[in-house]
């Protein structure tokens, strides 16, 4: 039960019993309710995840989803276990992209399969009901979007039992990959590497917001964090690096944007603030629209993040996207964004042991006052070394923006996964 009140302070997922507790007739009044349309000959994908609110995972899957040459080929319907509402279930409509619901009753999939003409199904998270999917013929394929520090061994046990009914894996970045792979005992020859994407376009266009009407001095080196607050981000090590630095350069600020999953975890944020004597330093803003995000990092010096897990980094490849130099910890997409501090500088994971770091264990010890700053030296190192050489780095990190286009592009994301779907049918 914990690992889905987990998922959902992170992901804004609902928990399955919620819907159980409706029971089933009324869960099956609702299925009937979507009057299940009959497509065109093409053979349908199905996209397959908890819910389509908001959310990196549910982005990613609006991409697939919204990909012309996909769907030229393809019919493609996105299928919710809990329920077929949502911010982005709303904009996959406009696109005229089905989106229905089995609200929790694997019996309505047969359903699914029979009326839509589901070839390929697609999953993203959610694996309920895979095994009714295999029975009847249907090609199976799982994203891997994280690192999947919150399973518990009772959990990995669980997860087994269903990756046993994929045919194919796709990670969003290397080191998502080679956990995954570890962590569940999954060979390598049945995980691909497919790397999210984000729109490009030319940010030079973009006028960052004034320091100065932000409360700082022109003078004053930036660094910028765009993250949701919650224990997977650990802005701990970021901070505990910005007070150790502050003892030798009073001008270094870090900006922390970021909507709030976890209401403790932010709550210890601000403690520690006070406690390191960084409220001059540190400035916590709301989380903004994209727009105003953008307006963020191109004002910013520097983008930093010190997360213990990341599946891809979308807020990394935003900074990219407006030049900014890097410093992030070596997980998720990190060490596909940075080849021998080309753009930026990557550091140490705190852990040593990354395959047996459990959430549950750092969230414990945080409300015990016990922190991992074994990377700390490294980040104040790193911090240090941008601050010193701003014109260099400015001018290297022009760099990530080359990346972005020819390589984390969403138009080539949707190529990759087009070129899958051909390949597996």
């Amino acid at each position: 039960m914990k690992i889905f009140k987990y998922i959902f302070s992170i992901t804004n997922n609902l928990d399955k019993k919620i819907f159980r507790i409706l029971g089933l007739k009324l869960t099956f009044s609702r299925f009937k309710a979507q009057r299940i349309k009959s497509l065109n000959n093409k053979p349908t994908i199905a996209l397959q995840l908890n819910q389509m609110d908001k959310g990196g995972l549910e982005e990613v899957v609006l991409q697939i989803a919204t990909n012309n040459k996909i769907r030229r080929q393809y019919n493609i319907v996105i299928i919710c276990e809990y329920t077929n509402k949502g911010y982005l279930a709303n904009i996959a409509k406009k696109y005229k992209i089905p989106v229905y619901s089995f609200f929790s009753n694997t019996k309505n999939i047969p359903q699914f399969v029979k009326t839509l003409n589901i070839k390929i199904a697609h999953f993203h998270y959610n694996v309920t009901g895979i095994d009714k999917y295999k029975k009847l013929g249907v090609k199976t394929l799982y994203t891997i979007h994280n690192n999947y520090i919150w399973s518990d061994s009772k959990e990995v046990a669980e997860r087994k039992t269903y990756y046993q009914y994929i045919d194919k894996f796709i990670a969003v970045s290397s080191q998502v990959k080679e956990y995954f792979c570890k962590k569940f005992n999954i060979a390598n020859n049945k995980v691909i590497v497919i790397p999210n994407g984000i729109n490009f376009f030319d940010t030079t266009k973009i006028t960052p917001f004034s320091k100065v009407k932000l409360k700082l001095k022109n003078d004053d080196f930036v660094m910028i964090n765009v993250a949701s607050f919650n224990p997977n981000k650990y802005h701990f090590a970021q901070l505990k690096a910005l007070s150790e630095i502050n003892k030798k350069y009073k001008n270094i600020k870090l900006l922390l944007i970021g909507n709030i999953h976890d209401k403790l975890y932010y709550q210890k944020i601000k403690e520690m603030i006070v406690d390191l004597k960084l409220k001059n330093n540190v400035r916590i803003l709301d989380y903004a629209p994209k727009k105003q995000i953008y307006k963020y990092l191109k004002m910013a010096d520097c983008f930093i993040m010190t997360s213990l897990t990341e599946g891809f980094g979308l807020a990394i490849s935003e900074a990219m996207l407006c030049g900014k130099p890097l410093i992030i910890t070596n997980t998720g997409a990190a060490r596909d964004f940075i080849n021998n501090n080309d753009i930026g500088i990557l550091i140490s994971h705190a852990f040593k042991d990354m395959q047996n770091l459990s959430i549950w264990k750092v969230i414990e010890d945080y409300n015990k006052n016990i922190f991992y700053f074994d990377n700390v030296n490294e980040i104040v190192q790193a911090i240090e070394n941008i601050y010193l050489n701003k014109t260099k780095w400015k001018d290297k990190a022009l760099l990530g923006i080359n990346k972005i286009k020819n390589e984390f592009n969403v138009e080539r994301f949707g190529l990759e996964h087009f070129k899958l779907y051909k390949g597996i049918l």
